[in-house]
Protein backbone atom coordinates (compact mmCIF):
# COMPACT_ATOMS: atom_id res chain seq x y z
CA UNK A 1 0.00 0.00 0.00
CA UNK A 2 0.86 3.59 -1.10
CA UNK A 3 0.29 6.84 -0.40
CA UNK A 4 -1.93 7.18 -3.45
CA UNK A 5 -3.69 3.39 -2.93
CA UNK A 6 -6.51 2.66 -1.18
CA UNK A 7 -6.71 -0.59 1.37
CA UNK A 8 -8.25 -3.74 0.25
CA UNK A 9 -10.91 -3.70 3.82
CA UNK A 10 -13.10 -6.49 4.86
CA UNK A 11 -16.61 -6.02 4.73
CA UNK A 12 -17.60 -2.70 7.46
CA UNK A 13 -14.19 -1.51 7.86
CA UNK A 14 -13.47 2.11 6.65
CA UNK A 15 -10.28 3.63 6.00
CA UNK A 16 -9.38 7.14 6.51
CA UNK A 17 -6.83 9.77 4.93
CA UNK A 18 -5.74 12.94 6.08
CA UNK A 19 -4.78 16.12 4.31
CA UNK A 20 -3.73 19.09 4.53
CA UNK A 21 -7.35 21.13 4.00
CA UNK A 22 -5.85 24.43 2.01
CA UNK A 23 -3.30 22.36 0.16
CA UNK A 24 -5.03 19.10 -0.36
CA UNK A 25 -1.66 17.25 0.25
CA UNK A 26 -1.45 13.83 1.73
CA UNK A 27 -0.39 13.30 5.63
CA UNK A 28 1.76 10.00 6.09
CA UNK A 29 0.46 8.47 9.61
CA UNK A 30 2.38 10.53 11.52
CA UNK A 31 1.00 13.57 10.25
CA UNK A 32 3.80 14.94 8.24
CA UNK A 33 3.73 15.32 4.15
CA UNK A 34 3.68 11.69 2.89
CA UNK A 35 5.87 10.87 0.37
CA UNK A 36 4.89 8.01 -2.69
CA UNK A 37 6.08 4.88 -0.90
CA UNK A 38 4.44 5.81 2.77
CA UNK A 39 1.50 4.35 4.39
CA UNK A 40 -1.30 7.12 4.39
CA UNK A 41 -4.18 5.32 5.33
CA UNK A 42 -5.71 4.14 8.78
CA UNK A 43 -8.18 1.24 9.09
CA UNK A 44 -10.59 1.10 11.19
CA UNK A 45 -13.22 -1.36 12.10
CA UNK A 46 -16.51 0.45 11.48
CA UNK A 47 -17.56 3.88 10.17
CA UNK A 48 -18.10 4.85 14.08
CA UNK A 49 -14.68 4.75 15.18
CA UNK A 50 -13.33 6.24 12.04
CA UNK A 51 -15.55 8.98 12.48
CA UNK A 52 -14.84 9.61 16.15
CA UNK A 53 -10.31 9.57 15.33
CA UNK A 54 -11.51 11.71 12.69
CA UNK A 55 -13.30 14.25 14.96
CA UNK A 56 -10.46 14.11 17.38
CA UNK A 57 -7.80 14.60 15.25
CA UNK A 58 -9.50 17.46 13.55
CA UNK A 59 -9.69 18.63 17.13
CA UNK A 60 -6.06 18.54 17.64
CA UNK A 61 -5.26 19.54 13.68
CA UNK A 62 -7.72 22.01 12.49
CA UNK A 63 -6.37 22.22 9.36
CA UNK A 64 -6.61 19.46 8.22
CA UNK A 65 -9.60 16.97 6.65
CA UNK A 66 -9.94 13.66 7.38
CA UNK A 67 -11.57 11.37 4.34
CA UNK A 68 -13.30 8.65 5.11
CA UNK A 69 -13.56 5.88 2.24
CA UNK A 70 -16.08 2.46 2.94
CA UNK A 71 -15.21 -0.92 2.41
CA UNK A 72 -15.98 -0.55 -1.58
CA UNK A 73 -13.32 2.76 -1.84
CA UNK A 74 -16.04 5.10 -2.18
CA UNK A 75 -15.70 8.06 -0.04
CA UNK A 76 -18.54 8.59 3.10
CA UNK A 77 -17.79 11.31 4.38
CA UNK A 78 -15.40 14.24 5.01
CA UNK A 79 -14.03 15.71 8.88
CA UNK A 80 -13.10 18.97 8.29
CA UNK A 81 -12.89 22.37 10.04
CA UNK A 82 -13.67 24.68 7.56
CA UNK A 83 -13.94 28.03 9.35
CA UNK A 84 -10.18 27.54 10.24
CA UNK A 85 -8.90 26.42 6.57
CA UNK A 86 -10.73 29.69 5.21
CA UNK A 87 -8.88 31.98 8.15
CA UNK A 88 -5.63 30.19 7.28
CA UNK A 89 -5.68 30.44 3.88
CA UNK A 90 -7.24 34.28 3.91
CA UNK A 91 -4.00 35.43 6.24
CA UNK A 92 -1.11 33.68 4.03
CA UNK A 93 0.43 36.65 1.91
CA UNK A 94 0.65 36.16 -2.01
CA UNK A 95 3.87 34.87 -2.98
CA UNK A 96 6.70 36.90 -3.71
CA UNK A 97 8.06 37.32 -7.38
CA UNK A 98 10.90 35.63 -5.87
CA UNK A 99 9.02 32.49 -4.60
CA UNK A 100 7.02 32.70 -7.79
CA UNK A 101 10.21 32.81 -9.72
CA UNK A 102 11.42 29.80 -7.27
CA UNK A 103 7.81 27.60 -7.91
CA UNK A 104 8.74 27.91 -11.83
CA UNK A 105 12.12 26.32 -11.84
CA UNK A 106 11.32 23.81 -9.28
CA UNK A 107 7.78 22.82 -11.96
CA UNK A 108 10.40 22.94 -14.63
CA UNK A 109 12.76 20.23 -13.28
Amino acid sequence: MTARSIPTLASGQCSVLCVEGDTGVVLNLSGQRAMRDEVAFRVFNDEAEAVEWARQTIAKSPLWECVIYNSDAVRIRVVNNPDAVVAHAGSRKPPSWWDQLRQRIRLSK
